[in-house]
Parts: C-alpha cells; structure tokens; sequence
C-alpha cells in the first residue's frame, strides 16, 4: 500500500487569509493605499510625495467610523490588500464633521504638517464635498458603499481584489444590504472587469 499525503495550503503562509483589519493594521493599510495609487495620489498633489502620516491619519478615521468595514488580505504576515467598504455613508461622514476629523487636517495642513498645496487642499475637499452631495442625492437608499479597495502592485493578478470584494459583499448580506454602490472611473478598465464579475451593473 502506498500513502500519498498531499500539501495543505492551510500552512502556506503565502497564501492570503482575509479578515477584519486590527486597528494596529492601520499604518499597514495606508502603505497598501499610497503603493497602490502612488500615481494618481501625485496627481492630486501637484506632484509631491504623499505624507503617510497623513494617509495613516485618514484610515484611523475611516476605522473609528465603521472598524467592521475594513477589511485585509495578509500574506506571510504582512497587509498585501485591504477593502472599505461601510454600511453607512451617512454615519461616515457625520463622524467626520461632529467629531472634528475636517478641520483637524485643515488644522494640520495650515501648520504645514501636511505639505502640500493650496490648490491640492482645494481639489481634495471639492472632491469630496461633491461625492457627498451627490451620493446623498441621487441614492438615499443606498447607504452601503465600496468606498477604497487597493492591492500591493506585485500581489495584482493574483485573485486577491475579487477575495477582498466577495467578502465585503458577504458583509453587507449579513447586514440585510439588498443594494451596494461604488464609484469607478471609465477608463479603468480591470476594476470594472473586477466588479461586473462581482455582479455589479452600470448605472445610467
């Protein structure tokens, strides 16, 4: 008789476990952010380097908000990926007026511990101002959002994002969401590829 044991991947420290983030897993999660949208942060920011005390200070807020809404991919120890994805975009952002969150960064970009300038200050806050608006107008009943997901540049094409995305979804249908929103550009063309096999439709 011969005996074939087979590898398990249950101790494969390569492969990625998903889970709830840990508030210690907050720093890790805004390096994931700034590797995964460098260019586009640059962008923004007239070209400068993004600060990731800054970064680190806007997830501490989105975990205080909601901590059940960040999720993470780990692999060998280490965030590789992570998804926000909050029940309730209205609570979201109350927390960020009531609880000060907005004038604090303003606060902290006027003593120049943010540096960047007046005009990325500008585009940042009127582009947020305006999410909110028209989410809030044009989708009353729809309060749960994907609102960030991002993977480490050389985790990509490995199935990590569409894990990240089956369990938020999971999430919401444990919490009796029936409709999920998220908002993605046109012309990026693997998120909507990603999303559509989610089951995401486009609206018109």
């Amino acid at each position: 008789w011969y005996v074939l044991f087979l590898p398990s991947s249950a101790g494969d420290s390569t492969v990625p476990v998903y889970a709830t983030a840990h508030r210690k897993e907050i720093p890790e999660v805004a390096t994931v952010f700034c590797r995964a949208f460098l260019p586009e942060i640059r962008r923004v920011l007239d070209g400068r380097e993004p600060s990731l005390p800054m970064l680190t200070s806007l997830f501490e807020f989105l975990y205080t908000a909601e901590p059940g809404a960040l999720l993470v991919a780990k692999a060998d120890g280490q965030v590789i990926g992570y998804i926000y994805a909050p029940a309730s975009l209205r609570h979201l952002w109350k927390t960020a007026f009531l609880r000060g969150y907005i004038l604090r960064w303003v606060g902290y970009w006027l003593i120049g511990r943010y540096r960047f300038s007046f005009h990325a200050l500008r585009t940042i806050l009127m582009d947020k101002l305006y999410f909110v608006h028209h989410a809030l107008k044009d989708d009353i009943e729809i309060d749960q959002r994907i609102l960030s997901l991002g993977v480490l540049p050389e985790r990509r094409g490995q199935g990590v994002a569409q894990e990240l995305v089956r369990h938020a979804l999971e999430r919401f249908r444990t919490l009796g969401a029936e409709q999920v929103r998220l908002e993605v550009r046109p012309d990026n063309k693997p998120a909507l590829h990603l999303y559509r096999k989610a089951g995401f439709t486009v609206k018109k």
